[in-house]
This record gives structure tokens, C-alpha cells and sequence, in this order.
């Protein structure tokens, strides 16, 4: 199995905190060459109800709701997610300093198998996280089951040449 989905590799080693994870979001900071902030980008792209119930799975460390605090609604309860209790533990933390408007609840869950019931959300956010499933079609099915019939899914992925330059700068 490739450590990109290996599940004890991710929990273990990857994400067993947010240290991984900060460095490459310092990166893509400090180097980006567009002009817009990711997370308040991709924020734009989401048509929420207000209110609403929404789901992040994989939500790292918080960042997409810490950067768009000015932007959230006080009738959306959003469950924030990850297979990582560590990730957890840094959103947590920096929400709960940063204070939301909205409600906001916290669970370790692996996508694959969500814990809610049949059509409990309005909207599903899974950003660059898919790829990191052993069965993708196993957690595609399960949000698909937790979304309302109106529902939406906003998920990102990473391309095949993602962090090319990068690793070409590694190996020289």
C-alpha cells in the first residue's frame, strides 16, 4: 500500500499532529504565486443555505474557518472532522481563540464510515483529502448517504504534477 493512503503510516507518522501539515501550508503561502488566499478562494466557490448543517472531512488544522471568520454564519452548525485526533486538537484550539460565529462541533472520523445519519447535511467540504483513502468509492458512497437530497459536496483534489517544482528543487 502506498504511504499516500497507508492509514497507520497518516495516523502514525504524517498527521499525528499538525507540524506536517503547517509546513506545507507555509509553503504555499510563502511561495504562491496567485493573489487570492486559498482557503478565502475556495471559500467564494460554496453555496451554503443559512442555516445549514455542513460537514468537513479532513479538516487539518482549521484554516479554511480560521481565514474566513468574517464569513460565516451564526445559523450554520459545522462539524469539523478528521481521522487524526492531533488535527483535531489544533482546530479546536484555534477556533475556540478565533470564537466563530457559527456553531462549531469536532469528531475524529474516518471518512469511509461517517457517524451521522441518512441526510443530516446540507453540504459535505473535503479538501485535499480523497486521495488519502484506501476506498474512496467506500467514502464517496458514505457522503453521498449523510448529504440532504439538495445537498452539495465541495471537494479539491491534487493534480498528478502537484508539488512538482518542488520536489525537482529536492532532488536537484
Amino acid at each position: 500500500m502506498a504511504t499516500v493512503n497507508n492509514q497507520q503510516y497518516l495516523k502514525q507518522e504524517q498527521y499525528q499532529n499538525s507540524q506536517n501539515l503547517d509546513t506545507r501550508i507555509d509553503l504555499h503561502e510563502r511561495f504562491t504565486v496567485g493573489q487570492n488566499n486559498w482557503f478565502r478562494w475556495s471559500f467564494e466557490r460554496f453555496t451554503v443555505p443559512s442555516p445549514a448543517r455542513i460537514l468537513e472531512l479532513g479538516c487539518g488544522t482549521g484554516m479554511l474557518w480560521r481565514q474566513n471568520l468574517d464569513r460565516l454564519s451564526s445559523d450554520w452548525s459545522v462539524h469539523l472532522s478528521d481521522f487524526s485526533a492531533g488535527m483535531i486538537h489544533k482546530t479546536r484550539t484555534g477556533l475556540r481563540q478565533a470564537q466563530p460565529a457559527c456553531h462549531a462541533h469536532y469528531q475524529v472520523i474516518d471518512a469511509q464510515a461517517i457517524p451521522y445519519a441518512d441526510q443530516t447535511f446540507d453540504a459535505v467540504i473535503a479538501h485535499h483529502m480523497l486521495y488519502h483513502l484506501p476506498d474512496r468509492s467506500r467514502a464517496l458512497r458514505e457522503i453521498h448517504r449523510v448529504l440532504k437530497p439538495d445537498g452539495m459536496l465541495y471537494a479539491t483534489a491534487n493534480s498528478l504534477h502537484y508539488f512538482e517544482e518542488v520536489y525537482a528543487l529536492l532532488i536537484g
